[in-house]
């Protein structure tokens, strides 16, 4: 049973240490980069993870999200898995990037930006669909009325018969909520 008792986040909250959480990132990186990860391998890994981070931590029982990042990697190596460390050592530093941007950018455009690559990937899915499926027609897209792609997406919405043109007019003139249903 492991001595630590919680975990801290980046943004200084306390959240409580489920070894589960490790397993699980080691298993999506596996994945990711061999197609498949194995239980047993995860499971070895893991109580190594463990096992550092109880050196690790402090008098309370914390330990930190980087920390524990350091020593998934650290274990990773160690365990001759260097295309999985180097793969999440990458995710770490891409993600590490998104929140910088994310610290640096107002509100906003953030949600703006969401927007966006929600709509393309609306759009994306949509062109490739060759009928609607069930996914499809749950999709739910919010994007602002003055965005000049809301137009081009009613229009394939249309074309792909999942809202007729009478919904189309209906939603321009209505509100910002566009709901595939």
């Amino acid at each position: 049973m492991t001595q630590i008792t919680k975990m801290r986040k980046r943004g200084g909250n306390l959240d409580f240490f489920n070894p589960e959480k490790i397993t699980d990132a080691m298993r999506r990186a596996f994945v990711a980069v061999r197609g498949s990860a194995d239980e047993p391998t995860l499971r070895k890994l893991t109580n190594n993870v463990t096992n550092y981070l109880e050196q690790m931590r402090g008098k309370d029982g914390i330990v930190s999200v980087e920390q524990t990042q350091n020593i998934v990697e650290r274990a990773l190596m160690e365990d001759n898995c260097f295309d999985v460390s180097k793969a999440y050592i990458i995710y770490r530093y891409e993600h590490a990037k998104t929140r910088e941007k994310k610290a640096e950018t107002p509100a906003e455009e953030i949600e703006s930006d969401e927007k966006q690559v929600k709509a393309v990937e609306v759009k994306t899915r949509l062109d490739s669909a060759d009928k609607l499926d069930k996914d499809a027609a749950e999709i739910i897209v919010k994007i602002n009325k003055k965005d000049p792609r809301l137009s081009e997406l009613l229009d394939l919405l249309e074309s792909k018969q999942i809202i007729s043109a009478a919904e189309k007019q209906k939603i321009l003139v209505k509100d910002s909520l566009v709901q595939v249903s």
